[in-house]
């Protein structure tokens, strides 16, 4: 499978293997950005498109934004359709959306998933997803209680992995830490710990590192083990700034919208254009009747008549299409003072509304840190300090 690139063929394969790395070394935003970049090519075909947008998904899932995640994936099933040549990625896409479904803890939505992808006998998965999906039903076991039928499943995931990919190792291991945890087994859980540190230095995955420091540091909160929880506190916060995931997080989101934001202003040039045409060819049309009418009429005043009803239609058109194309102007005077861009009016037409940061992040399908980066960026272009202000400002303009 391959596409265009700046005018250069690119292997999709090629291009997994490096978006997969990139999100593995913590290179989100480098990982978008191609991605994107990707995107905007009209010459797409209808697999590499699919294959994109999996990909993107994956992207905002290593970053643990969910929802993000399954709108790609949604957007990729979508585009594939009932082809059977999609089969393969259909199954892998569907692998997909169970990841993110648990990681957002929707335990219930993956388990729908997993159960439909193992009642197929995993066919046409990639053996990396299949142990995935094993090692999820394992965790939703281990949250029933079921301890043995965890640990079975668990040893599965990890024995595929083995083999076919070793750098993923932790996602199963840390799993594990846990179950040995309620098994108040703390020295395997010490153990496993130090295997997973092992595995992610030597594969140099960041992530695996903060995943299984914020595992082991809630296992010893849980348990009480104050001097525990102070070591694996202070490893964790270093591995946070190198991490930096909160600003990996906004920063992609404002690069997304933007992306997302230039691709509605082309479909309304698009509507725009079209709505112009329309009206043309409505005035030619009439304007060809109104002729006809006006050869067959004799009395002078009667063609005269006729004439003023044509202005008076091509007035009335000229109206009707000004009135759509234009805007607001006491509206856009206000928005426009500090050449707010489009989500920032939408932000800031919310906070006016009483709306909290929350209630605004859940209406965008956004997270509540890109909200916030938002709201910095309009105290600074109103040169206001805080919400009062805003509220105040925007309402007495």
């Amino acid at each position: 499978m391959s596409c265009w690139f700046f005018g250069q063929e690119i292997n999709i394969s090629v291009l997994e293997n490096e978006i997969y790395q990139n999100n593995r070394s913590g290179k989100h935003q480098k990982s978008q950005a191609k991605l994107l970049n990707l995107l905007e090519d009209k010459n797409l075909s209808t697999d590499d498109e699919v294959k994109l947008n999996y990909l993107m998904a994956a992207t905002f899932r290593s970053i643990d934004d969910y929802g993000s995640a399954i709108k790609y994936l949604k957007r990729a099933m979508a585009i594939a359709g009932d082809a059977d040549h999609h089969d393969s990625l259909k199954i892998n896409i569907q692998a997909e959306m169970a990841f993110a479904y648990f990681d957002d803890n929707k335990y219930a939505e993956s388990e729908k998933i997993i159960k439909e992808i193992s009642g197929k006998r995993y066919k046409n998965l990639d053996e990396n997803s299949k142990a995935y999906i094993i090692m999820q039903q394992g965790y939703i076991d281990f949250l029933a209680k079921k301890y043995e039928s965890a640990e079975k499943n668990y040893d599965v995931a990890l024995s595929i992995l083995k083999k076919v990919s070793v750098c993923n190792q932790p996602a199963v291991l840390v799993k594990m830490m846990e179950l040995q945890s309620a098994k108040k087994n703390f020295v395997s859980v010490d153990d496993i710990y130090s295997r997973c540190i092992r595995i992610a230095d030597s594969c140099k995955i960041l992530k695996y590192k903060v995943y299984a420091t914020e595992e082991i540091r809630e296992i010893y909160q849980r348990n009480g083990d104050k001097d525990k929880v102070f070591q694996h506190t202070k490893m964790l916060d270093s591995l946070n700034l190198l991490f930096n995931r909160e600003k990996n997080l906004s920063d992609m989101h404002i690069q997304n919208e933007e992306y997302l934001e230039s691709k509605t202003e082309k479909q309304e040039e698009i509507s725009t254009v079209t709505m112009i045409i329309s009206s043309i060819v409505v005035i030619i049309l009439i304007c060809t009747g109104l002729y006809f009418l006006r050869k067959s009429v004799r009395d002078r005043a009667e063609k005269l008549k006729i004439q003023d009803e044509l202005e008076a239609l091509k007035e009335e058109l000229k109206i009707f299409s000004q009135a759509q194309i234009s805007k607001n102007p006491e509206k856009e005077e206000i928005l426009n003072t500090a050449n707010l861009n489009r989500r920032q009016k939408e932000i800031l037409d919310l906070i006016a509304g009483g709306f909290t940061n929350k209630e605004i992040a859940d209406k965008l399908s956004v997270t509540e840190a890109t909200i916030k980066y938002h709201i910095r960026n309009l105290y600074a272009a109103l040169d206001i300090k805080n919400r009062k202000d805003m509220l105040k400002k925007f309402s007495t303009r």
